[in-house]
């Protein structure tokens, strides 16, 4: 009686339940079909970017896409926007193609050479980025390891912080992601590390070259993530987790006395649908969970074949 469990193609709204909003075409011509977007936004302009198997186009004004900015050999970025004293920028990386840098006006790739450069680790190895406490984190193919970069720089020396004596079931780093206890006081920011079995590293402090500063709080499981580096969305100050049993607030899971139960996810309305679709498509590429606060909407999208998703859709007012 208090639950629509399904709406197909209809969206609950505090008041009323609305037809879900349709569609109208943007670009049109590509040779392949665009499997992501990227989105620089500048102080006074915006450009949008489109990404097929093969490459990357400009698709920020609407009509047939014009040729290829790039040559890529993975659609699957990893991408933030990040600010330093040279300007605005927009950083992605694959784990296969060189880091590709877009800094308002034209693409770079960078590599250890170079006006721009970062060394230490080839950045066709970085398969993650995110922007946090004034730096730029990636995850490494491969790898236990979070390599971070200087303070206010998209170049540089890349730093490691290992974390092998911290995941002891063993896996890789998946991702990197920030969660804030109080939104209203930063300094209770933790920075947090996800490994591929599951594992949750949190660690407070904003240096960690300085280990007095920057210190692990604790490390907690859950099931393993299914979405990689898309695993991990901020929702407000909270931060959700994207796994095999679930989407869960990492609030709650800390919260827990009980431990980790299908009880505390945000899908355990659906959880008979979504355990149908881990089974089925955990291994396909592009899972990814995205806060859209516009509609006050939080979509879970869910790659059925590699031109064919569905997506879940939940009100975050009301649940």
């Amino acid at each position: 009686p208090t639950d629509a469990v399904v709406l197909e193609n209809w969206f609950p709204r505090p008041g009323s339940v609305d037809l879900r909003g349709g569609f109208s075409p943007h670009c049109t011509g590509f040779a392949q079909a665009p499997e992501l977007l990227m989105a620089w936004n500048g102080v006074s302009n915006s450009k949008l970017f489109a990404v097929t198997a093969t490459g990357l186009h400009d698709a920020t004004t609407a009509g047939a896409i014009g040729a290829e900015l790039l040559s890529v050999t993975s659609s699957n970025f990893s991408y933030t926007n990040f600010e330093t004293a040279a300007g605005g920028f927009l950083v992605a990386v694959n784990g296969a193609d060189s880091l590709k840098l877009y800094n308002g006006t034209t693409w770079s790739s960078i590599t250890d050479v170079g006006a721009i450069s970062i060394t230490g680790v080839p950045t066709s190895e970085l398969t993650s980025v995110v922007a946090l406490h004034r730096r730029l984190w990636f995850t490494r193919a491969a790898s236990r390891s979070a390599y971070y970069l200087p303070v206010a720089s998209v170049g540089g020396a890349l730093a490691e912080l290992p974390l092998g004596q911290v995941f002891s079931e063993g896996g890789k780093l998946a991702a990197i992601g920030s969660w804030s206890s109080d939104p209203d006081a930063g300094q209770n920011d933790y920075t947090v590390f996800l490994s591929t079995k599951g594992e949750i590293a949190l660690y407070r402090g904003t240096d960690p070259a300085d280990a007095s500063t920057f210190e692990k709080v604790g490390v907690i499981s859950i099931a393993p993530p299914i979405a990689g580096h898309r695993s991990l969305a901020k929702l407000g100050g909270d931060l959700l987790i994207l796994c095999r049993l679930g989407l869960f607030k990492l609030s709650q899971i800390l919260s827990s006395k009980a431990g980790i139960t299908k009880e505390l996810s945000l899908t355990d309305r659906i959880n008979s649908a979504f355990t149908r679709a881990v089974t089925a498509y955990a291994s396909n590429v592009h899972w990814q969970v995205l806060a859209y606060p516009q509609e006050q909407a939080l979509i879970v999208n869910i790659p059925v074949t590699s031109s064919y998703s569905e997506q879940y859709v939940m009100n975050t007012l009301t649940g």
